[in-house]
């Protein structure tokens, strides 16, 4: 897949290597000459200088030929400009970090694919995280009213020695919530769970639970 990003911060330039790792072809954009010159540096992709906000650099970019175009400016009312100017190009997949929420009607005036609203990324992270210090949160889905998340289990927990089947059937089990699979020890491999499978002390749950249902599921699994 052929990906331009436009606007190369400190998140900009780690999905450049991310990407690039997955052997795609990445091509960024910055007005800054000098983050250009680093991006070149770093990860040897082509780098343009000058304004996403500006056609003549989107199609020196080659931005007709992308499969995908990221838009992590700083300003929401460059990337909804450059979502426009992307879209007319023909670009078929337009992915852009919100700051502010308020821009999010024009972004979808403009024709965006995706929207990442980093506000609520980072909210729902940081009450999470003081709420359920074991909790290492991995996605949020549809608005963040569905959280998939992991939690270690240590020999203290109410789950360990149990059966999936019996921890479903718990009167405190939330409806919207599943079991995905869990980690033993330190296997990489994901065990998908099934409902003789029992819990160990050790285990770490991949769990996927409502945003309203995280609270019960923790009662239920940690105590």
């Amino acid at each position: 897949m052929r990906v331009v990003i436009v606007g190369i911060g400190v998140l900009g330039e780690e999905l450049v290597a991310a990407l690039l790792e997955r052997d795609h072809e990445v091509i960024a954009i910055d007005i800054d000459e000098q983050v250009c010159d680093r991006v070149y540096s770093n990860h040897g992709v082509v780098a343009v200088n000058g304004s996403g906000t500006d056609l003549h650099v989107l199609q020196e970019a080659r931005v007709d030929t992308a499969d995908a175009v990221v838009m992590l400016m700083h300003q929401d009312s460059d990337n909804v400009t450059c979502t426009l100017l992307s879209r007319s190009l023909g670009v078929p997949q337009l992915v852009a970090r919100m700051r502010d929420n308020g821009y999010e009607d024009s972004y979808r005036a403009a024709g965006i694919s995706h929207l990442v609203r980093v506000s609520e990324v980072l909210r729902n992270q940081i009450v999470t995280q003081l709420e359920h210090p074991r909790i290492e949160e991995l996605l949020g889905v549809g608005d963040h009213q569905v959280r998939i998340f992991s939690v270690q289990l240590d020999e203290n927990a109410t789950a360990v020695g149990q059966r999936v089947v019996d921890l479903a059937q718990h009167d405190s089990f939330p409806e919207r919530c599943l079991l995905l699979g869990s980690f033993r020890g330190d296997k990489p491999k994901l065990h998908i769970l099934r409902g003789g499978d029992q819990i160990e002390a050790g285990d770490t749950l991949l769990i996927i639970a409502g945003e309203d249902d995280i609270d019960r599921i923790m009662k239920v699994v940690v105590g």
